[in-house]
Formats: structure tokens, C-alpha cells, sequence
């Protein structure tokens, strides 16, 4: 196994991101006093940002190239970056990647496993970007494997027609994220590969104006890394199609959601109301009933106190006296008391017209209370309607009015008239039909005429 790393000085999260290396400490060590891997690779690492750098320097006699690239995001558990070194005498690069996970090392190993069968290739300069690449195309397959499973139970339950639960709201909201993340992660990678695949058409216009064979074998090599690049841009394109298609469907199932959270709470609320309604049925039902009852009631009560002595025994429904009355003369002196025959007193029709007679005018009082009620609001909404639409019609028509009262017409004009009568023809205030009944209105309004001349 590759040995674990201490974390860099003034580091938090680097050290359990970047971890596993493919070098041993020793040789570790010596690549980093020899080729000062690790300072190019801190001069970008300390940005925290999506980079790739590349800079040739010499040492020596020899001239070497320093690669450097970093993923994009530093929060996942599988982010790495990687310095690497290319002689371009030997055809040897060494590459040094931070931050791989064991099934990452593995496909590393894979792939320079792979690589010997073309010798061309594993001796290229973009051997360990193409390495790169690879690996980002697997974090993303792994990453997004996780975004569209989510979506799976949640269209089974919709399927099934089980209802939501605020749980279920929360993972859909989750997804959401996830893949939202998972979308900008596949956008700021295709951009990184789109970078370096434009820094390869440099290299291959460099390589193709050379005439040696061994540079046009280059740049023949690369145009193959470019192609593949290209390949990996197309499945990044389609995992980042993949991406929104599976935030819409999360997009949609939040929207059903709410849709259905929305018709339970209508469906109560039109239950609340419709039990409200009849509950206010059956209660104005018992209070017509209760003040029908009123009177009757009452006026029992009434004759059941002290101030009255109806004895029903005494007289029966034709005011006849009862055979009671006579046997109750003889039941003073028998020693054993007798029961009073049951009758219908004739107080009965007494008790019967005054109930039916108040009840008559409790009804009456009830319809006249609810005519005058309806009246009312009605004017009050003819008064608020005047109020926000005729405000001004009506502060013109009164000065207009205003006008009209206070003008004399000329003497030749005036006609003389009885100052009780009303005539038909004038349009003054005082004979409009609302004003028609109070004939000393006119006489009312002449005097305040002559008053106002006078005074003037």
C-alpha cells in the first residue's frame, strides 16, 4: 500500500482528502528536493480553484515539463489532484496524485497496465493527463450514480398512490441538491478538459511544424489523447443531461407534493365549512323552535307562580263546576282522602290565546328585526359604493345644486304660486319624489333665498 501523509502545515481537510500516494517516503522525498513537485504543486493548491497549470523549466541540461492539475471541488470525499514531471529525454513521466481512494489507485494501475501495449502512448508527455481525465470520468460516473436512484422510490410511491410525508418532501429537496451539485461539478470538469484539450491543439501545431518522425509521432499520439477527451466531454454532457432531467423529475415530484398537500388542505377546509354550514343550519332550526317555544313556556311558568291559583279540579273546559267540587266538601269529613278526577281546566283556553298571541308577535318582531337589518345593509353598501366611484359626480351635482336653489329666475318669468303647492314641472331639489311630501320644503328654500339677498 502507499504510505500516508502527513498533512500539509496550516492545512484542515487536505489531510484526509489527500492521502494515498504511489511512491514510497524515500523516493517521496527525493522528488520533491530534485523537482520541486510538491512547490508547484502548493502555488496552486492553496487557490482552492479548478486549475491546471504547465511550465517548463530546465534543469541543468535538461529541460523538463511540470504539469499540474486539480479537480474542482474540495468537500468530496474523493477529490485528488496530481504533479507530474515529464523528461522528455527519457520519455518518462512521474506523476504524483493526491487524494485517490483505493478503487481510484486501482484503476490507475489499470490503466498503466494497459498502456504497455502501446509503447507510443506510455511514453507521451499527456500520459499522466490522460490518466487524469480518466479518473475524472469515473468520480462523475460514481457521483452521479447516486442522483438517480433517489428518484425511484419516490415515482414507486406515486405509482402506488401512497401520500407524502414531510420526510419524503426533505429527500426530494435533498436530491435536488445532490444533483444540482452534481451538475455543476460535470460543468466546471467539462471546462477543465475543454482547457486542456485546447492546450493540446498547441502542442500538436507545435509538434506538426517540426519535421522530425519522432514529433509527428507526438502529435499523432496526442491526437488521439484529444479524442478521447472528446469522448469523455460527450459522456460528461450526457450525465449532465442526465443530471437535470433527474432535478426536473425531483422538481416535479416536490410540485405533486405541494399540489396534493394543497387538495387535502381544500378538501378540509370545504369539510370544515360544509359541517360549519349545517351545524349553523341546525342551530338557527333549534333557535327558531326555542323561540317558538319561548311564549309558551314563558307563559307557563307564569301561571304556575304564586300570583295565580288555577284549580284545575274545580272547573272543567266549558268553566262547568266538577264533580270534584262537591266531593271535596264531603272529603273533609270522610277519614280516608279521595283523588280528584282527572279534567281539562277550563284556565286551559286562557293559557292557549295569550302563548299563541305572544307568539304571534315574538314572529312578527323577529321578521319586522330582519327586514330592518337587510334594509340597512343595503343602504350602507349603496352609500359605500356611491362613495368610492361618485365622489366626485357628487361634489359637482351639489355645487350644481348649490346654483340652481340660491338663483332667482327674472320677475317676467315668475308665475305666482301657492306656497303649499308643489309644481310638477320644477326641477328644483325640493320637488323631487323623495321631498315630495314635505311641501314646506319650497317655502323652506324661498326664504333662505330672500335671507341671502338681503344680506348681500
Amino acid at each position: 500500500m502507499s504510505p500516508r501523509v502527513k498533512p500539509y502545515p496550516g492545512s484542515r481537510d487536505w489531510g484526509r482528502h489527500f492521502t494515498f500516494l504511489p511512491l514510497s517516503k524515500s523516493r517521496l522525498k527525493n522528488i520533491t528536493k530534485v523537482f520541486r513537485l510538491h512547490n508547484e504543486f502548493l502555488r496552486a493548491a492553496w487557490r482552492k480553484r479548478c486549475h491546471y497549470t504547465h511550465v517548463v523549466t530546465k534543469h541543468g541540461d535538461q529541460s523538463l515539463e511540470l504539469h499540474t492539475a486539480i479537480g474542482a471541488s474540495f468537500d468530496r470525499p474523493e477529490h485528488f489532484a496530481l504533479s507530474c514531471t515529464y523528461f522528455p529525454k527519457s520519455k518518462l513521466s512521474l506523476g504524483v496524485i493526491f487524494g485517490c481512494g483505493y478503487r481510484q489507485v486501482r484503476l490507475v494501475r489499470t490503466l498503466l497496465w494497459q498502456s504497455r501495449d502501446s509503447p507510443e502512448v506510455a511514453s507521451h508527455p499527456l500520459l499522466i493527463f490522460g490518466i487524469f481525465a480518466e479518473l475524472q470520468l469515473y468520480r462523475m460516473q460514481e457521483m452521479i450514480m447516486v442522483v438517480p436512484h433517489s428518484i425511484d422510490p419516490i415515482m414507486n410511491r406515486f405509482d402506488a398512490g401512497i401520500g407524502m410525508t414531510w420526510e419524503l418532501n426533505e429527500e426530494i429537496l435533498r436530491g435536488v441538491l445532490r444533483g444540482k451539485e452534481a451538475e455543476e461539478e460535470i460543468g466546471t470538469t467539462r471546462a477543465q478538459l475543454k482547457d486542456l484539450a485546447l492546450r493540446v491543439d498547441e502542442r500538436i501545431r507545435d509538434w506538426e511544424g517540426c519535421l522530425s518522425e519522432e514529433t509527428r509521432a507526438l502529435a499523432e499520439t496526442a491526437k488521439r489523447f484529444k479524442r478521447r477527451f472528446a469522448d469523455i466531454d460527450m459522456e460528461l454532457e450526457s450525465m449532465m443531461t442526465e443530471c437535470r432531467v433527474v432535478i426536473e423529475q425531483l422538481q416535479f415530484a416536490s410540485d405533486m407534493f405541494e399540489a396534493q398537500r394543497a387538495r387535502r388542505e381544500g378538501l378540509r377546509a370545504a369539510q370544515e365549512t360544509k359541517a360549519s354550514t349545517h351545524q349553523a343550519r341546525l342551530s338557527a332550526v333549534i333557535a327558531f323552535v326555542a323561540m317558538l317555544y319561548l311564549p309558551i313556556t314563558s307563559v307557563a311558568t307564569i301561571f304556575a307562580t304564586p300570583v295565580f291559583n288555577f284549580q284545575n279540579y274545580w272547573w272543567d273546559q266549558n268553566f262547568r263546576p266538577t264533580d270534584s267540587a262537591s266531593s271535596s266538601a264531603s272529603s273533609n269529613t270522610s277519614s280516608l282522602p279521595e283523588t280528584p278526577k282527572p279534567v281539562l281546566s277550563g284556565y286551559f283556553w286562557i293559557y292557549l290565546v295569550t302563548s299563541i298571541v305572544l307568539t304571534i308577535v315574538t314572529l312578527l318582531g323577529w321578521q319586522l328585526y330582519i327586514w330592518w337589518k337587510t334594509r340597512q345593509d343595503n343602504h350602507e353598501e349603496d352609500d359605500d359604493v356611491d362613495d368610492v366611484f361618485f365622489d366626485d359626480r357628487r361634489e359637482w351635482s351639489a355645487w350644481a345644486m348649490r346654483g340652481r336653489l340660491w338663483q332667482d329666475p327674472p320677475p317676467d318669468l315668475q308665475e305666482p304660486v301657492d306656497d303649499l303647492q308643489i309644481e310638477r314641472a320644477d326641477t328644483t331639489w325640493a320637488n323631487k319624489p323623495r321631498f315630495a311630501r314635505f311641501r314646506f320644503l319650497r317655502k323652506l328654500g324661498k326664504s333662505r333665498t330672500k335671507g341671502s339677498i338681503v344680506e348681500q
